[in-house]
């Protein structure tokens, strides 16, 4: 679980699960292992509150992605696994929540960390930044 403490504003994360997605089937909550043949998501629902969020920049979006450390011999590079939501400017609270969906085939076949990187930015800024630790997945053919 992420829990960001900013001056004047907590963001906690209140649930950060992933699933595989097969189709014309039920989903697999929590998998630690994955059929490379469908899809998987990663999903995360988080609150902010605080006077900071009544100041924030409206242009400014929530970004998370999920991020691949392969365990054992080579490396993922890696794919661009993000999903965005525009940030509400609100100082009471503030509930947000996001898919992440990596369409089938797209990570290769191995073992991996899964991280979860929520930021709070404006283009190349990120002026807040909480990771979550999903545990280890294998995806296999």
């Amino acid at each position: 679980m992420i829990e960001m403490h900013i001056l004047g504003g907590t963001i906690p994360v209140q649930t950060s699960t992933s699933h595989e997605f097969q189709t014309g089937g039920p989903s697999v909550l929590n998998p630690q292992i994955v059929d490379r043949a469908n899809d998987f998501h990663v999903h995360a629902s988080w609150e902010t509150s605080g006077p900071f969020f009544g100041v924030l920049d409206p242009t400014m979006n929530w970004e998370a992605e999920a991020l691949f450390e392969q365990m054992g011999p080579g490396e993922f590079p890696g794919g661009s696994f993000t999903a965005t939501t525009p940030v509400v400017k609100n100082g009471g609270l503030q509930s947000y929540a996001l898919r992440i969906v990596m369409p089938a085939g797209s990570v290769p076949e191995g073992v991996y960390r899964v991280i979860l990187r929520l930021r709070l930015g404006s283009g190349s800024t990120t002026s807040i930044c909480g990771f979550d630790d999903l545990g280890l997945v294998e995806f296999f053919n």
